[in-house]
């Protein structure tokens, strides 16, 4: 059952890893038009590539984002839903082992509860302090008179629209 449970949970983690290097690997590279994106779909195309092909790389990548955030939402909801449903479903009426000397569903539940809770307090504070220290190394906005000039010519010295 174990053994099981590992294979499982290492299925879902290439497939995760898989989905974040579709978003994080091939994406750049069509976005940002990278000359070696374009070298290899010319060869696996066998000729020129198409700008129509970008539109459906960028549906199927919309589509691919999607899933992936969906699944994404999937699994911390089931993920919560499934560690407090721990407290009830231990219960041996509902073909559980039991629970541990002293406890009862109650007592059960709330362990559940509070550690649900400490899982998400530590995520919350350590993303702070994390997007804290990226701020403080990097800044995380610009300044305002940079934002109403617009950060296209700010930033990249370009001009994205002709007004």
């Amino acid at each position: 059952m174990k053994n099981e449970t590992v294979k499982t949970g290492m299925k879902i983690g290439a497939t995760a890893g898989g989905l974040v290097f579709l978003v994080f690997g091939i994406m750049p590279g069509f976005y940002f038009g990278g000359f070696g994106t374009l070298i290899l779909l010319q060869k696996i195309m066998g000729g020129a590539v198409e700008p129509t092909l970008f539109v459906r790389a960028a549906m199927v990548m919309g589509i691919v984002v999607g899933i992936a955030c969906a699944a994404t939402v999937s699994l911390v909801v089931g993920g919560l839903i499934g560690t407090l449903l721990t407290g009830v479903f231990a219960a041996t009426q509902f073909g559980g082992m039991g629970y541990g000397e002293g406890m009862d569903m109650g007592k059960q539940m709330l362990v559940q509860v509070i550690g649900v809770l400490a899982t998400a307090a530590w995520s919350g504070i350590l993303s702070f302090v994390l997007l804290k220290l990226v701020d403080a190394i990097t800044g995380m906005r610009v300044g305002g008179d940079q934002e109403t000039e617009g950060l296209d010519t700010v930033l990249h010295n370009e001009q994205g629209y002709n007004l």
